[in-house]
């Protein structure tokens, strides 16, 4: 009897955490629009910071590798992800391979938009930057 009862406590507690991530999932086709927060949180320039990262067709490790990007590939910020535990997924575009997919946020980092006016305004990115100015 004391088994039965700790098989059922397991099953009831892994119910519990996969819940969440069944509801989530299911609801990505409708997506409302970004929060402010997250609009603000994709400003500037995202880079990769590991020294590779893959690129995943959904936001799980388990996912198909559909990529890969290296240290210093730029990189456009689509969607976010986050799972039941806190682990925290980016859609993201690939600016040297065209690739899109899933990267894990901590294998990217953001720099701040600099100042079109400034000498820290790379041409190539300030060109970027003039549709939004």
């Amino acid at each position: 009897m004391r088994l039965a009862g700790t098989m059922t406590s397991a099953v009831l507690c892994l119910a519990v955490l996969l819940t969440p991530a069944v509801v989530s999932g299911s609801a990505t086709s409708a997506r409302p629009p970004a929060a402010p927060a997250e609009q603000a949180e994709q400003a500037g320039r995202w880079e990769v910071s590991a020294t590779a990262a893959n690129i995943r067709a959904d936001h799980s490790t388990d996912a198909a590798i559909v990529g890969i990007a290296q240290r210093g590939d730029r990189v456009d910020l689509a969607e976010s992800w986050t799972s039941p535990l806190g682990a925290q997924w980016r859609e993201a575009t690939v600016h040297r391979t065209g690739v899109t997919g899933w990267i894990h946020r901590s294998l990217i980092t953001r720099h701040p938009l600099p100042d079109p006016g400034t000498a820290d305004c790379f041409p190539d990115f300030c060109q970027d930057l003039a549709p939004l100015g």
